[in-house]
């Protein structure tokens, strides 16, 4: 008789190790691209430099610099490894990458410890290397989610399975240093602090008010040594973003049941199955859920908010999918009469797997995109002055030029209706109708109507439509080069 439950659980274990190899396969054929593999990327290269030169980050607002409205570990984590291979997108990338892998061995761990089996253990954090994709391709971009998450799952990790108050003071920190990473970390552990505060009052204090010290104590010091404009970017000016309210149904039904419906229906049966087993557990994975889904949700109704911040809660949901799924194993294998059911749950998962492939060939650039990237960077050269780049800055950093602030940045600005909003109106349109730059290269044909009031279209920059294309985040290129108007 034929083995089914070997032969699938084998089959499970391959195709997790699989989505594991092929993430690993795209990340280190692209690692060393020498430009951007999504068009904020270049930003992290300008944040990093200025940490390694001394220089604030958070200033006030101009077209040589506005700073990402994120806290700062992730650039100073970059330092060790830029001070080996200099300034680039490179150690940035690094950081990113042995952060997700850290990540995959902490799911590992997690879940095996949560079901006593190092095979769910490995079907988990295949499952979430398999959202690599529907998840922005975001886990070795030059970008601050991966150390963030791996932080925010460290501090769960001891939380759920170290009960003294000298873990509770470790986790306190970790998550603080999540915080630092991503300041989206204070929303998710609130819900955790109430938790813990009501059910474990006597130890709760070590992580509460350590984690709670953290935040004020670094956001007070930021803020008064910026004069103020570390609260600004950080928090005054995301708070003065406008709300893309469609996410207000797609979160839920785009975001999350569209590609991972199959694992939130086995998270559903993990919480089923530990409410009546344990309610106190119970209550800190519905406290952590409250958290994840809360902010990736903010997150996601913010204008711009892509994929990547949909990271948390796909983490929690394959997370918590792969432990149901060992909860609903167990209760299948009590009796003959249940192993057809067993053979549906398993097909179920692999299934799951299967809806989550990709194509890792779209995810890496050819010899040709790299071609025609050091092609663009000899004509930005051929310029004598400046040369603003409206989106994708990085080239302008290769050809020694000087590099201007991200477009993105100037128009959230401009556009957030804060009292700056004049000021950088009249810095970014007083430099286009001077004509501070000797060529503008934009995104695309945009109808901006001071930038072709001053500039007019020279000649477009590639000559193939597919060439040198973004391959996440917002798919665009440089595009057009626009000249001064005489």
């Amino acid at each position: 008789m034929i083995n089914t439950k070997g032969i699938l659980n084998k089959s499970l274990i391959a195709v997790a190790v699989f989505f594991i190899l092929m993430f690993a396969y795209v990340s280190l054929s692209r690692i060393g691209y020498p430009f951007e593999l999504e068009w904020m990327e270049g930003g992290s290269v300008d944040h990093l430099e200025r940490v390694m030169e001394g220089k604030e980050i958070y200033t006030p607002p101009s077209i040589e610099f506005i700073p990402y409205i994120y806290t700062p570990l992730y650039y100073y984590a970059a330092v060790p490894i830029a001070s080996v291979t200099g300034i680039s997108l490179l150690p940035l990338r690094i950081v990113s990458l042995l952060s997700t892998f850290a990540l995959f061995g902490v799911i590992f761990l997690y879940v095996k410890k949560e079901t006593n089996s190092s095979y769910y253990g490995i079907l988990a954090a295949g499952l979430f290397a398999a959202v690599f994709r529907v998840g922005g391709a975001w886990f070795d971009l030059a970008r601050v989610d991966m150390l963030h998450i791996l932080l925010l799952l460290l501090a769960i990790y001891i939380l759920r399975f170290h009960k003294s108050s000298g873990y509770y003071l470790l986790a306190a920190v970790i998550a603080g240093l999540s915080f630092l990473t991503k300041q989206t970390a204070a929303i998710i552990f609130a819900p955790v602090g109430i938790y813990l505060l009501l059910k474990e009052r006597r130890i709760s204090w070590w992580f509460n008010i350590t984690f709670a010290l953290i935040v004020i104590i670094t956001t007070a010091y930021y803020t008064i040594s910026t004069d103020g404009w570390y609260y600004f970017w950080n928090f005054t000016l995301p708070a003065a973003h406008h709300w893309n309210k469609k996410y207000l149904i797609l979160f839920w039904t785009f975001d999350l049941i569209k590609p991972l419906a199959i694992s939130i229906l086995f998270s559903i049966v993990f919480l089923v199955s530990v409410r009546k087993k344990n309610k106190t557990n119970f209550l800190f994975y519905i406290s952590l859920i409250t958290g994840i889904v809360i902010s990736s949700w903010l997150s996601r109704l913010h204008y711009g908010g892509y994929t990547n911040v949909l990271l948390p809660v796909y983490l929690i949901i394959t997370l918590f999918g792969i432990i149901g799924f060992k909860h609903l194993s167990s209760f299948f294998t009590e009796s003959k009469e249940k192993k057809y059911l067993l053979l549906f749950a398993s097909l179920a998962i692999l299934f799951q797997f299967i809806t989550l492939n990709y194509s890792p060939r779209n995810q890496i650039p050819t010899a040709e995109d790299e071609k025609a990237g050091w092609a663009l960077v000899s004509k930005i050269k051929s310029f004598k002055g400046d040369v603003y780049l409206y989106s994708n800055t990085y080239p302008a950093r290769l050809a020694g030029k000087k590099v201007y602030t991200h477009s993105l940045l100037i128009r959230d600005l401009i556009e957030s209706n804060t009292k700056y909003t004049k000021q950088m109106k009249t810095e970014f349109y007083g430099a286009l109708k001077n004509h501070k730059f000797d060529a503008v290269i934009d995104y695309a044909q945009i109808d901006f109507s001071p930038l072709r009031k001053y500039y007019r279209g020279k000649e477009p920059v590639f000559a193939h439509q597919k060439i040198f294309l973004m391959r996440t985040g917002y798919t665009t290129r440089p595009e057009y080069i626009l000249i001064p108007k005489k």
